[in-house]
């Protein structure tokens, strides 16, 4: 991202000096920070999650397999990482066969 907001600036400053500027008040390209705050809702979580590529699984994904399920369930089930099932449909445990009986 370093080299293209660099090559944005060089681009602007080559056209303002086309036009004859010698100096500008122009504001230059300015990347948007990001936030790296923690979530503290399920909403805000999952919308971080489809926009987070920070991992290797991100690279490969199709879709972001987040979870699904009563948001207020006494009980969470965590899972390996997504299989080819889960990723093409974007849910979780796609195709488990076995039954899990809670006493």
């Amino acid at each position: 991202m370093k080299n293209l907001r660099n090559a944005l600036l060089l681009k602007q400053l080559y056209q303002l000096k086309e036009l004859g500027y010698k100096y500008t008040s122009v504001t230059p390209y300015k990347e948007k920070e990001q936030d790296f705050t923690l979530p503290n809702t399920l909403e805000s979580l999952k919308k971080q999650a489809m926009e987070c590529h920070l991992c290797e699984l991100s690279k490969s994904r199709h879709k972001v397999v987040f979870g699904e399920g009563n948001p207020h369930a006494d009980i969470l089930f965590i899972g390996e990482a997504p299989g080819a099932m889960e990723d093409s449909s974007g849910n979780p445990f796609v195709g488990v066969q076995e039954t899990f009986l809670l006493r």
